[in-house]
């Protein structure tokens, strides 16, 4: 049997003389796939070919102004160096601040997930009510939890019905009346007699009662760091709607100066940590740093004349939406295709198409550079039209052939506030060769949609014609899990960052497990994004999923090398070997 890798561009066929330093792939893939494959030497040149770094066209002028600043500013090179260090000590600061806020937005996030699992643990369990042997396994929850006080339920008017340990917190209301339109899943503030304040996770489980958890007090209560500002930061951890968690620290009423303030988002959460400290404290780092001042006129040169350039290359950066025009006249956006995997039997079942702006030199424009502009500009619904037409055209004869192949095309949100985009899929798509059937729409979380209702009609449309709609990014972006049921997708991707801690990190898992169960429960496809190791296939297999995408099958590729690939991984018409007992290949997730 032949000898198999992983080449991070997919899988490819060993030479025994090939000399490589990738991942060598268990046993079991050559069964998983084993269709013809292509070999490895040639990928490994390929792939270099992708991983070239986006650069753009020689322009020395920024360099050269950049040295002419630089030398100006050597005339005095003490007063230079002070600047540079009191920009990289407030930079520094930042960055401290940053992962303070980071690091109590982590523990909340822990925190909250294990509330959530615990009151799903007690319902599914059938102990969502106040007899005895359901108390015990209230109880039994709160002993196992690192971060739950109490746990117990409460009624639609929000007064508390049961609560393990015995006892009641200072007030007998604990959270407002349920309301009709009041989520499933809700997370609250409550203060107790003495001013202490805990958070409370509610799951609402019929008839307007809710299994509620109480976090510990000392839940946020975590040394953030770092030394030489522990003593003047203060922390803030809030609510989306503003209710104050945990403060820790004080800023002194007279500070009479500016702070530095970092503020992080919780992309599982409704909720955000705030670190503030006084410049003065920030700049203490640099009195520390004297020795530097030792660098003298040479120092400053160097360092002058990076930061100058840094700046000119941002003021650069406005100009990348002309640009961008100028690249859509020269049709210089192309699709690369990233395959979509069937993780039980190794069978290709189609691609996302990917925008990338492959300039006429061949350079490749990092996506992070220009999405979002063309987003906010809305330049990215003529980046679309023509993606979709190129996409057409480079799948015409693989899609013809194997009308099993999908094809997933993103849209933005500004694409469901119209009919436009079904009329563009009308008349690119409406005479073939790739059918309705074959095409997937995605709309990501991670924008706010203005209109849910009209998106979801817009989508309506799309099903209507055949295609399949799917939800990307699901849980990290601005509504939770509402739009699974507002837009009516048929598909739901699950974001890279719940699956690169699948193997470490418990909470995961179970967070992987339960949208596994809710898009079942829905009767949507699932699958996962972002995947980089066969222990996550593993974990992924054990969870129900049988559908990913990633870089351990390959990243985004032009046109020639999918084709390439899909050659090598698609079943030959004389190759029965791959078929069901019915004659029938696999059905995708996504068909």
């Amino acid at each position: 049997m032949a000898n198999f890798e992983i080449a991070r561009y997919g899988i490819c066929q060993k030479h025994q003389n090939t000399q490589r330093n990738e991942t060598i792939v268990p046993s079991e893939i050559p069964v998983l796939f084993s269709s013809r494959l292509p070999p490895c030497d040639t990928i490994a040149i390929t792939y270099l070919e992708l991983r070239k770094a986006a650069v753009t066209r020689p322009n020395c002028f920024p360099y050269l102004k950049a040295i002419a600043i630089a030398l100006a500013v050597v005339a005095i090179p003490y007063g230079g160096v002070e600047f540079v260090l009191l920009n990289h000590a407030l930079d520094r600061g930042s960055e401290e601040l940053n992962s303070a806020a980071t690091r109590y937005v982590q523990r909340a996030d822990s925190a909250l997930s294990e509330a959530l699992y615990s009151l799903k643990t007690v319902q599914e369990g059938g102990f969502a009510d106040c007899r005895g042997a359901s108390r015990q396994a209230l109880a039994n929850e709160v002993q196992r939890s690192e971060h739950i006080r109490t746990i117990g339920i409460v009624d639609a008017n929000g007064l508390a019905m049961c609560m393990e340990p015995g006892g009641r917190l200072a007030t007998a209301t604990l959270l407002p009346p349920y309301q009709k339109d009041s989520p499933t899943i809700s997370i609250g503030i409550v203060e107790d007699a003495n001013g202490v304040r805990s958070a409370i996770a509610g799951l609402h489980i019929g008839n307007g009662d809710r299994l509620i958890a109480r976090l510990s007090q000392e839940t946020l209560a975590i040394d953030a760091g770092p030394d030489y500002l522990r003593q003047y930061m203060q922390a803030d951890v809030r609510l989306s709607d503003g209710s104050l968690w945990y403060r820790n620290g004080r800023l002194e009423e007279d500070v009479g100066e500016e702070v530095l303030a970092e503020t992080v988002r919780s992309t599982q959460f409704p909720l955000r940590a705030s670190v503030t400290a006084p410049r003065s404290a920030v700049r203490s780092l640099v009195r520390e740093l004297d020795i530097i001042t030792t660098i003298g006129a040479f120092g400053a040169l160097i360092v002058i004349a990076l930061f100058v350039l840094r700046m000119i290359r941002q003021q650069s950066d406005l100009g990348i939406i002309g640009e961008i025009d100028a690249a859509l006249k020269r049709k210089e956006f192309e699709p690369y295709y990233q395959p979509l995997m069937d993780i039980e039997s190794g069978h290709l079942l189609g691609c996302e198409a990917l925008a990338r702006w492959v300039r006429k030199d061949g350079t490749v424009v990092s996506p992070a550079q220009f999405i979002p502009v063309a987003e906010a500009s809305g330049q990215i619904f003529e980046i679309t039209l023509q993606l979709m037409e190129k996409v057409n055209t480079d799948l015409a004869e693989l899609y013809r052939t194997h009308p099993e192949l999908k094809v997933s095309v993103n849209l933005a949100a500004g694409h469901l506030n119209t009919r436009k985009i079904v009329d563009d899929v009308k008349r690119i798509f409406g005479k073939g060769p790739i059918r309705y059937e074959q095409l997937v729409f995605e709309v990501t979380e991670r924008q706010q949609l203005s209109d849910v209702d009209g998106a979801r009609r817009i989508l309506a449309e799309l099903r209507s014609l055949g295609a399949k709609t799917a939800l990307d990014d699901v849980g990290t972006g601005h509504s939770g899990l509402a739009y699974l049921q507002k837009l009516g997708v048929d598909i739901v991707k699950i974001d890279k960052i719940f699956i690169d801690p699948l193997s470490s990190d418990r909470n995961s898992n179970a967070i992987v497990d339960k949208l596994v169960g809710l898009a079942e429960s829905l009767e949507m496809g699932i699958v996962a994004e972002g995947v980089e190791n066969f222990e996550q296939i593993e974990i992924l297999r054990q969870l129900g999923v049988t559908t990913a995408q990633g870089f351990l099958f390959a990243p985004p590729l032009p046109k020639n090398l999918y084709l390439e690939l899909a050659a090598s991984l698609l079943p030959r018409a004389d190759d029965d070997a791959i078929a069901n007992d019915d004659g029938e290949t696999p059905e995708a997730v996504v068909a």
